[in-house]
């Protein structure tokens, strides 16, 4: 993750990207040393957003599929 490019990230845009590259975050290791002036920029990217990207957490659930009864019985 430390190297990957910011634009890779789902949810950063071109708009943010340029944004982002402007302040000279251009990857995800540039976060972290980054963080001051993110945190005076919250309202424009969310500095939770991108320090939980930077350590690799991700947002969404994964839950273990559930299993559904069986519709039918094949017989060949």
């Amino acid at each position: 993750m430390h190297s990957l490019s910011i634009r890779k990230v789902p949810g950063i845009g071109r708009v943010n990207e340029r944004i982002l590259e402007s302040i000279g975050v251009k990857t995800c290791g540039d976060i972290h040393r980054e963080r001051a002036v993110l945190y005076l920029m919250d309202k424009q990217f969310g500095v939770h957003f991108l320090l939980r990207t930077y350590l690799g957490i991700a947002s969404n659930v994964v839950q273990p599929h559930a299993r559904e009864e069986r519709k039918s019985i094949g017989s060949e």
